[in-house]
């Protein structure tokens, strides 16, 4: 990274090396940015275990997709790229019946939609 310097967009990324998930993993929603960006000379590391990629990505000698909440957590990191949408991957939090209106439910309900909304 710090040879070539942050690219400033998509057009600047050859000569940059990548950590990602393997070619297998396709159901992963940036998987398809991956196969039209990056070629397979391009990535240095292949591993389906995404704590892995982190470390690489914050040894500094490749970029790699990482959660907001991972990189915002940690000052190493640096977005490269501007967020697209279509590498979104949802989260659904699933309770059972019984329980959706215990109160404790709904506080740690209500905080994780809290920070949601203030990120």
């Amino acid at each position: 990274m710090e040879r070539l310097g942050l690219p400033k967009n998509e057009s600047e990324l050859e000569g940059h090396q990548f950590f990602v998930p393997p070619a297998k993993d396709s159901r992963l929603p940036f998987r398809p940015w991956i196969n039209e960006h990056v070629r397979p000379e391009m990535i240095a590391l292949s591993s389906r275990d995404f704590d892995v990629n982190s470390a690489a990505v914050a040894s500094g000698i490749g970029m790699g997709f990482l959660a907001d909440h991972q990189a915002q957590a940690s000052p190493e990191f640096k977005r490269v790229l501007a967020p697209n949408h279509s590498w979104v991957i949802p989260l659904w939090l699933v309770t059972h019946v019984d329980l959706h209106r215990a109160e404790k439910l709904q506080a740690m309900l209500g905080r994780i939609k809290s920070t949601r909304k203030a990120s």
